[in-house]
């Protein structure tokens, strides 16, 4: 486990060398949409700080799937509705994306719908009926499996608001690797006060959720006025054998007579409010937060605001701080807590590195640890534009640990698709991200869009998402080889440079796998997964070798060299038959 009293504040660079991850964007799932000549934004991804829109996210579990919230165009309007994502056929399901109140018979095209989280035995949580806020949205859940044998009976509802106590519900999170009946969390609205939240808990076998309605406020020492409440109070996630972790957002002084928060001001760095917790086991959050002494010039005021975005089954809360740096800056800054445990007061210390030139952040995600020793943590810049940010714990740094920290961009540089915000890392380091850049659309793909889209970050030479880099992906580079369609280039740019040209022909022979699956390189811990290393043994391209020389070339190196001169017509006409041959030494599997 890690120690957040052990973290040394250094930044040690990346070891991997190059370009080795590449963004796929999911197919029909733009984030961005255009109705009468207006564009809407999806307002549904989690920001820390946001406003009602805030709680839902992007999830991706170890079986590689996604599921999310995306806007679907109904008349004049942009309706949001939750998708699955799928990198093969399974459930009785085809590969690709698919929206899951689709899937229930009878449903309205236009009903509002969330997808928040999903385990990995294939539990999907969140919500339908209606937008955020709305009486008539109520939490829901999907068995995937379940489609394969049961079809829309598997689809069932959390709540069915028989409960006067509430308003409105939406399950955020569920343990993922939580069995058969694992713990799911999220929120439920007040009947008087609809934007007044509460946390509750779910089963997947009841529809009558437990909400917590008497959870203790954070102190409020710095003012005068007593006793102060949040009016937004949210679970924001959980994990197997942890007790749930939530966020504190917006003081109100009666929660229980009116609607309105509380006038205050909110500077920055001298609220009590916005402030993160665990709830305890004994019903009391324990404080999640940056605890110090502010500068002399400055009220004397110890708390300061904090947002808890995750936790992990070693009792591991990460998400962001707020402080005053160098005296007189506030700025929000990426932050973890180990183990918190009642009743102490958990203060984080020291802060994680923040990449240059990037002065704010904050963590959304971070990876289980099982039996992997590497720690990965995801999230991204907040000012100065937003960019997808990584943080792993640096390999043999002993103790202090030392934590390496980078732009996903820099080590993916695709400037066609530039990753806006990371969300969600399974076991593997595949990371469910937003990208700002160019997608297919349609079931077969009909159309390419710009746009803002549900990505994953991937091994940078599987060109199509079926976790081998083989023949198939070898056709995708040759299709699009020399084009000057920024869509096209997208699809099959290896090295980033923005050209599909013999420097992305080079690398992806250089990846060539037979057999196994190939997984995202960790640029700062490569070495340090035990079963990464298993998951990449025995990677090899005799059946690519066997291919070329039935072709007439000696080597790999003179078929890139005749591939720089040949015309495209040439090239994709031997591609062709390198991937028939490629398949056919392989046994079918490469």
């Amino acid at each position: 486990m890690l120690s957040a009293t052990s973290i040394a504040l250094a930044q040690c660079p990346p070891s991997a060398t190059g370009r080795p991850w590449r963004v796929f964007p999911l197919m029909d799932a733009p984030t961005t949409v255009s109705v009468g000549g207006k564009n809407y934004s999806v307002p549904y991804f989690a920001k820390p700080y946001a406003t009602s829109n805030g709680p839902c996210t992007i999830a991706i579990n170890d079986d590689l799937i996604v599921v999310g919230t995306y806007m679907r165009v109904v008349g004049d309007a942009a309706v949001p509705r939750p998708f699955v994502w799928l990198w093969k056929s399974q459930f009785g399901l085809t590969s690709g994306f698919h929206d899951l109140l689709d899937l229930i018979p009878g449903t309205s095209t236009s009903e509002p719908g969330f997808a928040n989280d999903i385990t990995n035995s294939g539990l999907v949580v969140g919500g339908r009926g209606g937008p955020i806020e709305d009486p008539a949205l109520y939490a829901f859940a999907w068995s995937l499996p379940g489609f394969s044998i049961g079809g829309a009976s598997f689809a069932k509802p959390l709540d069915t608001q028989s409960n006067s106590a509430i308003s409105w519900s939406m399950a955020i999170a569920v343990e993922k690797h939580g069995g058969i009946s694992p713990r799911i969390v999220g929120i439920a609205g007040q009947p008087a006060c609809p934007t007044y939240w509460w946390p509750a808990d779910y089963l997947i076998t009841s529809t009558v959720p437990c909400v917590y309605t008497t959870v203790p406020q954070p102190p409020d020492d710095d003012f005068a006025l007593a006793p102060n409440a949040s009016h937004m109070i949210h679970f924001t996630d959980v994990a197997v054998g942890e007790q749930p972790v939530m966020n504190f957002e917006f003081a109100s002084e009666d929660p229980a007579n009116t609607c309105s928060p509380d006038p205050r001001s909110f500077d920055g760095c001298e609220s009590t409010f916005i402030v993160g917790a665990q709830f305890a086991s004994v019903g009391a959050p324990i404080w999640l937060r940056f605890d110090s002494t502010p500068p002399p010039a400055q009220a004397v005021i110890e708390k300061r605001p904090s947002s808890v975005r995750g936790i992990s089954s070693d009792g591991l809360a990460v998400g962001s701080i707020t402080k005053y740096v160098n005296l007189t800056n506030c700025r929000r800054l990426p932050a973890l807590w180990d183990d918190p445990a009642a009743p102490v007061e958990m203060a984080v210390t020291p802060d994680l590195p923040v990449p240059f030139p990037y002065t704010e952040a904050t963590i959304e995600g971070l990876s289980e640890p099982l039996s992997c020793p590497v720690r990965r943590l995801v999230g991204w810049s907040l000012f100065s534009g937003e960019h997808g940010i990584i943080w792993d714990r640096c390999p043999d740094s002993g103790n202090p640990a030392t934590w390496c920290t980078y732009v996903i961009d820099d080590l993916n540089g695709n400037p066609i698709s530039p990753t806006r915000q990371a969300f969600d890392v399974n076991s593997m380091g595949f990371i469910a991200v937003l990208v700002d850049g160019w997608a297919q659309v349609g079931n077969p793909p009909t159309s390419c869009v710009a746009g803002d889209f549900v990505g994953v970050i991937i091994p940078r030479s599987d060109l199509n998402f079926d976790r081998q880099v083989n023949g198939a992906d070898l056709g995708i580079l040759l299709g699009a080889w020399g084009s000057a369609s920024p869509c096209v280039i997208s699809l099959a740019d290896i090295n980033g440079d923005g050209a599909v040209l013999g420097a992305d022909l080079t690398l992806l022979l250089g990846d060539w796998s037979s057999g196994g699956p190939v997984i995202p390189l960790w640029p700062c811990s490569a070495d340090g997964c035990p079963q990464m290393a298993e998951a990449s043994a025995g990677f090899s391209g005799g059946s690519l070798s066997m291919g070329l020389e039935a072709l007439g070339f000696t080597s790999v190196d003179e078929f890139i060299e005749w591939s720089e001169g040949a015309s495209v017509e040439d090239l994709q006409a031997v591609g062709a038959m390198l991937f028939e041959l490629t398949a056919f030494f392989g046994g079918g599997d490469s």
